[in-house]
């Protein structure tokens, strides 16, 4: 009788041992807002969290506040792993650092007032450089200034701050500034959509497309894309291209341009994405994607 007590204990020991192996490990969420020494109000300005000096997530500051309370709201995701429990989060704006900074843990969500250095009104969207052009345009514009030794130009670029920093080609950044960025499902904006750019367009209904746009989700999450996937080449369905695969290609609808990142699944819709800032310019033809080993990949038509 106690041996098999004994073995049932240790079944047990085991089975809890190998669950909290396999446990997930959430990442820690924050909100909260932005102070400036002196005062001053930073907009479309990046706050990055790091630990150990490593980033491990930022989120775009809109009037002094980062993120909201809410559940939809978005937050200032921070990764780690069991050995990162208990360590300082940093905060930075550029080189600055707040003055405040917490402990990491696990899954957990907290509001937080961080305050920085007047400084750091250097690294705030830079002001018009004339009544045409607009802060959140990402051109250049050329001058000259004569002199004695010759004539001198300069080339005054300015970025698009509300798209991912890490897209690739200036053509693609000006595609995704401009087209509106319309998606049917929280997980699509958690997901994929918020790291493609800072604002978008949830819709619970098929209505017309009236502008550029860029849609996000395969027919069953996004009602766009249902009442309009008959005008694409491939018909994006929870089976076709497959299971973690998905699909980027463009079209014309109502006199607009339209471009399509849809997959079978959630992980399919994120390859899209993913890949989507990887390229040049749009493709003429649908690319096949797949997300794999926590990247995205092209891949043969299925």
């Amino acid at each position: 009788m106690l041996k098999k007590i004994f073995l049932f204990l240790t079944f047990i020991f085991l089975t809890s041992a190998v669950y909290a192996e396999s446990a997930p490990i959430l990442p820690a969420s924050y909100y909260g807002t932005i102070n400036v020494e002196g005062g001053g109000t930073l907009n479309n300005v990046k706050l990055v969290a790091k630990i150990n000096g490593e980033e491990r997530g930022s989120i775009i500051i809109k009037n002094n506040k980062f993120g909201g309370k809410s559940y939809s709201e978005e937050k200032l995701i921070v990764k780690g792993s069991s050995d990162d429990e208990g360590k300082t989060v940093e905060f930075y704006i550029g080189n600055y650092k707040a003055d405040e900074t917490t402990t990491w843990k696990s899954g957990d969500v907290k509001e937080l007032s961080l305050t920085f250095p007047k400084e750091v009104l250097g690294n705030n969207e830079r002001h018009n450089i004339s009544n045409n052009i607009s802060t959140n345009s990402s051109i250049s514009t050329n001058s000259t200034v004569e002199g004695s030794s010759g004539t001198i130009s300069q080339t005054i670029a300015v970025s698009y701050n509300d798209v991912a920093s890490d897209i690739k080609s200036e053509k693609i950044k000006k595609i995704v500034h401009n087209y509106k960025l319309i998606l049917g499902s929280e997980i699509d904006k958690d997901l994929s959509a918020k790291h493609l750019k800072d604002t978008s367009e949830l819709v619970n209904k098929p209505l017309e497309i009236k502008e550029d746009c860029i849609l996000i989700g395969g027919p069953v999450a996004n009602p766009l894309t249902n009442k309009y996937l008959s005008k694409f080449n491939v018909k994006v369905t929870n089976n076709y291209p497959g299971a973690h695969m998905g699909v980027i290609q463009k079209q014309t609808i109502n006199g607009h341009n339209v471009i399509l990142l849809a997959g079978s699944d959630r992980y399919g819709t994120k390859a899209a994405v993913e890949y989507f800032k990887t390229l040049d310019d749009i493709p003429s033809e649908p690319t096949f994607v797949e997300w794999k080993d926590d990247e995205a990949i092209k891949i043969n038509k299925p």
